[in-house]
């Protein structure tokens, strides 16, 4: 199984012929999905939903169920489970009383009832949804030719609960479905809603589709998530996507923050500064944000490192300016206090409260930085200031920025290695190793040490951004 959660309610298994509490609805509701099925499903969705209690029933071939669902081939199994053995026991039963198993009426058919089919979405009706999950089984077309997009994610949350996966994802495939969906406009990243993208992450991942997981992971990273504030409520109803499986996503604990502490004042910083121990119930893609926010303050205090030390920054040559350097100081920091970036607050008494951390876009972030203006102290300091050293780095960033996504193939095959959080960061990061580096021939080392390069930058300790080692 691939899904990491699971309702919390427990999967009930009634092996009953007889006539249930609600007499007379296994008639009425019963939904044929193989007419000369054997087996009776009843799905019952317990309360707590917005819609309320479900009950549905599927007449289904339970020969279809145990070859596409290791779940079903597990329960039906008649020397595994004693409900396998009564219900090749009942089959046996009817089969002596009926010619063909198409004669045997429904509440002759041995039943299991299943209280749990995983963690769709509220707007969702059982009996669709459940409906075309075990047409899909028996390899039938579903009740619409090309399902939407949230109707896929649920179907695909249904077979991860029902051990169906790896059946359900080559049913997909053949069908065309992703491709449909691909092929229809508005799929660009940035005109998506977050639950949409989300859906989009945990297809891609489920069903095998790494396009949709690294495009719209890194979308949501940058972007960042209304379940990731911290006034956001906990909420355990709410789908499988909004709590992404294998590891990728999950509520985590307390934030630690440090704090900047720079000149006889301290510069909090306002962008979102993780510790240096990994909360134990963090996940990858929060992680991996806190990193790139990490990386872009590093900028933000790396400047404000060089302006207040005691070397020379002005680069008018021997007529080097203490008083150039001063005035760049002073536009520095008034430029990331507008921008918001940092604030300034004295240590004498501090009464304060940690900043919150940045949640907006990240690509937002880095565009208000390029605003920052090549201020001079006068007509020959033309090369002076934060402008013409920190568009450059800005430029790196944003190069790195768009490889963040989680890639589907690394993270099923090889997570040890490629996962940020699992790895031990470097102690630096050096930005002349990178432009002088030389990956191994071959695809998939290459493919590895983009990857590798990428989360390098973004969770080293310390960064050297000088061009050259000098």
């Amino acid at each position: 199984m691939t899904g990491k959660r699971r309702s919390g309610a427990t999967t009930a298994l009634a092996l009953d012929p007889r006539p249930h509490a609600f007499g007379g609805i296994a008639e009425q509701g019963l939904t044929l999905v193989d007419s000369d099925g054997d087996l009776i499903l009843e799905v019952e969705e317990p309360p707590g939903k917005e819609q309320g209690r479900e009950y549905c029933e599927y007449r289904v071939n339970s020969n279809s169920l145990r070859q596409s669902s290791s779940y079903f081939e597990t329960l039906l199994h008649p020397d595994k489970f004693g409900e396998g053995a009564t219900v090749a026991a009942k089959h046996d039963s009817v089969r002596s009383e009926y010619a063909s198993i198409s004669d045997v009426p429904a509440q002759k058919l041995p039943h299991i009832r299943l209280t749990d089919i995983g963690s769709v979405s509220r707007i969702t009706t059982v009996k669709h949804i459940m409906a075309d999950f075990l047409r899909a089984l028996h390899g039938l077309d579903l009740s619409t030719g090309s399902p939407p997009l949230s109707n896929l994610a649920n179907l695909a949350i249904v077979a991860d609960r029902f051990d169906a996966l790896p059946y359900f994802t080559q049913y997909v495939r053949r069908k065309k479905f992703i491709k449909a969906l691909d092929g229809k406009a508005n799929n660009k990243a940035g005109s998506l809603s977050e639950e949409r993208m989300r859906q989009r992450v945990m297809i891609g991942i489920m069903l095998d589709y790494p396009p949709w997981a690294i495009t719209y992971s890194e979308r949501l990273i940058v972007r960042g998530s209304v379940r990731w504030k911290t006034e956001a409520p906990s909420d355990i109803a709410a789908a499988l996507w909004w709590d992404l499986p294998s590891r990728v996503e999950e509520l985590f604990g307390t934030q630690h923050w440090r704090q900047l502490r720079t000149l006889d004042c301290e510069l909090q910083s306002r962008l979102y500064i993780r510790d240096t121990a990994v909360d134990e119930h963090a996940d990858e893609l929060i992680y991996r944000r806190e990193c790139i926010l990490e990386t872009i303050d590093s900028l933000q205090s790396r400047f404000l490192a060089l302006y207040t030390s005691r070397e020379r920054q002005c680069k008018l040559g021997y007529d080097t300016s203490a008083q150039c350097d001063s005035f760049q100081l002073g536009e520095m920091l008034r430029f990331f206090t507008r921008q918001g970036t940092i604030r300034l607050q004295g240590t004498i008494f501090d009464t304060s409260e940690a900043p919150e951390p940045y949640s907006g876009d990240i690509e937002q972030l880095l565009a208000s930085l390029r605003q920052c203006p090549s201020y001079q102290v006068d007509g020959n300091h033309a090369h002076c200031g934060l402008r013409s050293r920190l568009i450059p780095l800005l430029d790196v960033l944003e190069a790195f920025l768009q490889d963040v996504g989680i890639c589907a193939e690394c993270w099923q095959g090889n997570r040890a290695e490629y996962a940020w959080l699992e790895a031990k960061r470097p102690l630096t990061w050096k930005r002349y190793r990178f432009s002088t580096r030389r990956y191994q021939e071959g695809g998939e080392q290459l493919h590895m040490a983009r990857h590798l390069d990428v989360r390098d930058i973004f969770t080293a300790v310390d960064r050297d951004w000088t061009a050259t080692d000098a």
